[in-house]
Formats: structure tokens, C-alpha cells, sequence
């Protein structure tokens, strides 16, 4: 019985260590550094018309290819599909297809109809003309962006 008794507490104890590990702490990110590629699209795509629609039970994508057909939008637009109350799915519609919002953000340079929107920024002197004068300009890709406090 005593037998018993050492093996079921070793048992335990072992089981226990295994349990009791120590919690895994989350990282504060307090700078980030923003490429420019991606601010300059953040500027594009916000100079293109957007729309808002909520998702009503269907797929995001679903709902935003529906929105698109049965009010004829013409691309390029903005595409955002209220899931709940805290969930947003951004979409961009091009002469393509429907494409993810951050995607096209960053890629603003392969969608033709973005890069007029583009050339059209850079007459209005809203973007810098070269690769030197955005590293020059505030779209550096140096720039810290810090946020309050963020978690990853």
C-alpha cells in the first residue's frame, strides 16, 4: 500500500509540473516601421469610391460579388462587408475580379485602374514622383508608426 501511495504521487506530481507551465506572456510591439509601397497604396485606395453593406448570413465574398452585380458598380471600388459587430471584410473590385483589400494595397501597381488613380495623385504632387523622393519625402520607409500599445 505504501508502494501505491509513492507511485500515485509521483504520478501526480508529475502530471502536475506538465500542467502548471508557465503562461505564455504577449509581445508589446510599441514601434512598427511602414514600407512605403504600402502607404502609397493606402493613398490610392483611398481616393477610389467605397462602399458598406452588411453580410446578412452569406459569405463576405458572396455578399460583396451580389452588392457589386445587382448595383452595376464599376471598378475600381472599395468593397467593405460588415460580418458582426466587430468583424469587417475589406474588398477591392477591379477589372479583374474581387480581390482582398490589403492585397491590392500593396500590389496598387498591377491593377491598372489603380495605377490611373496613381497618375493621377502624382500630377496632383499627393505622391512623389521617384524611388529617391520617397525616401526623401515622409513616405520614408523609416517612418515609425507607434502606437499606443499593441499586441501580437
Amino acid at each position: 500500500m505504501g508502494l501505491d501511495r509513492a507511485w500515485k504521487g509521483l504520478i501526480f506530481s508529475g502530471l502536475s509540473l506538465r500542467c502548471q507551465m508557465p503562461e505564455k506572456m504577449p509581445r508589446i510591439v510599441t514601434e512598427r516601421a511602414v514600407s512605403p509601397r504600402k502607404r502609397i497604396g493606402q493613398l490610392v485606395m483611398s481616393s477610389i469610391p467605397s462602399y458598406r453593406l452588411k453580410g446578412d448570413g452569406l459569405e463576405s465574398v458572396t455578399a460583396a460579388r451580389n452588392y457589386v452585380r445587382a448595383n452595376k458598380i464599376t471598378s475600381p471600388a472599395l468593397i467593405s462587408v460588415v460580418r458582426t459587430e466587430f468583424t469587417t471584410d475589406h474588398f477591392f473590385w477591379s477589372e479583374r475580379g474581387m480581390f482582398g483589400a490589403v492585397y491590392a494595397e500593396y500590389n496598387y501597381f498591377n491593377f491598372p485602374s489603380l495605377m490611373e488613380v496613381f497618375r493621377k495623385l502624382r500630377e496632383e504632387s499627393l505622391v512623389p514622383s521617384s524611388r529617391e523622393s520617397i525616401a526623401a519625402s515622409v513616405l520614408t520607409e523609416y517612418e515609425v508608426f507607434k502606437p499606443e500599445f499593441a499586441f501580437i
